[in-house]
């Protein structure tokens, strides 16, 4: 069986003195593949995230891959699948 996931991340200074033009939309894509589970960047600018507020832009994936926002990313959404108990079904 195979089980796929979308993980839509906003990135960004956040506070009281800040507003949405540092913040953008970078998005991966969860498969559990035979080799094991995988996350892949995938366009944001195609996700629901692209209009969010929140956001000044929605990155595509050329805009992401190589980058910092890549790597911080893969990191997020790796503690994400790895710790929130709501996702016990894809870990399974």
């Amino acid at each position: 069986m195979r089980a796929a996931a979308n993980f839509d991340l906003i990135f960004g200074t956040w506070g009281d003195d800040t507003d949405n033009s540092a913040q953008r939309a970078v998005s991966l894509e969860f498969r559990r593949l035979e080799t094991g589970p995988a996350f892949m960047v995938i366009d944001s600018c195609t996700r629901t995230v692209a209009n969010n507020p929140l956001i000044s832009a929605a990155l595509n994936g050329e805009e992401v891959i190589g980058t910092e926002a890549a790597a911080l990313a893969f990191s997020v959404c790796d503690v994400i699948y790895l710790k929130e108990p709501r996702l016990v079904w894809l870990r399974d």
